[in-house]
């Protein structure tokens, strides 16, 4: 019995991972949808905290306006980028069907 640590063709880091063309479409279009997800996710607790911009506005304080516009921002530029990585893992989906 040879233990994997023992074993040259187990140890990962010496063997370089060649992904298809099909592969890496696929890995893009699920960094897209996962982009998409947190922009989502921004955009839902930008909601949540938007209750307390209106506190704040009371209190002289407009820390609560500014983490939604910054955090709005970033939400908005995650929706961009990861609906780009969608469309160009599409894009490179397509031209692996084609040939």
């Amino acid at each position: 019995m040879v233990l994997p640590a023992r074993n040259g063709e187990n140890m990962g880091y010496f063997i370089k991972s060649y992904k298809d063309r099909g592969d890496q479409a696929m890995d893009t279009q699920r960094l897209g949808s996962i982009l998409i997800t947190i922009a989502w996710q921004l955009i839902v607790f930008d909601c949540l905290v938007g209750v307390w911009i209106w506190v704040g506005f009371r209190t002289g304080s407009w820390l609560w306006f500014w983490w939604v516009v910054g955090t709005g921002f970033v939400a908005l530029f995650l929706l961009w980028y990861g609906n780009h990585k969608r469309a160009v893992g599409e894009r490179m989906l397509a031209e692996t069907v084609r040939r």
